[in-house]
């Protein structure tokens, strides 16, 4: 084997390690999935110290979505995602290449011509198309009915 392709090999572990781990969210994707993430919550987040009246944390939201997800025990949890398109197209194009260099392996062996040109992968290809610009990944927002007897314990 080439050597450029032994060491595209670990590269392409962890890039289908990079893409699981993306996908494994299944309520984000279903949300996508049934248009459930159309609603921008709020532009921003802060909170604030009330003996000092200053900021301690802020989050910019303008560039996110929100879907609602309803728990077991009946809390309905608005997860917001910062929505990273620049992101997406670098992971999309780095999956078209994995999808790429399958169909040419496979074309490679049943011709049994010339050589097929692959994409080779490296950690640095890996770390670019993975990068994020947003501090923050996931926020969530837990709201829960409170009923009679239990509203005055609270």
């Amino acid at each position: 084997m080439q050597p450029a392709i032994l060491a595209s090999l670990e590269p392409i572990r962890q890039t289908l390690v990079a893409l699981a781990r993306d996908f494994e969210d299944r309520e984000e994707y279903n949300a996508f999935k049934h248009s459930l993430r159309l609603m921008t919550i709020t532009q921003s987040f802060e909170l604030v110290d009330r003996a000092t009246g200053r900021p301690v944390l802020h989050r910019d939201l303008s560039e996110s979505l929100t879907y609602l997800k309803r728990e077991k025990d009946g809390t309905v949890t608005l997860r917001t995602k910062p929505l990273d398109t620049e992101r997406d197209i670098r992971m999309t194009t780095l999956c078209s290449a994995l999808i790429s260099n399958l169909v040419r392996s496979r074309s490679l062996f049943f011709k049994k011509g010339p050589g097929e040109k692959f994409t080779m992968f490296t950690d640095e290809a890996l770390k670019s198309a993975t990068r994020t610009d947003f501090d923050w990944m996931d926020f969530r927002l837990s709201l829960k009915a409170i009923k009679g007897d239990d509203a005055n314990k609270q």
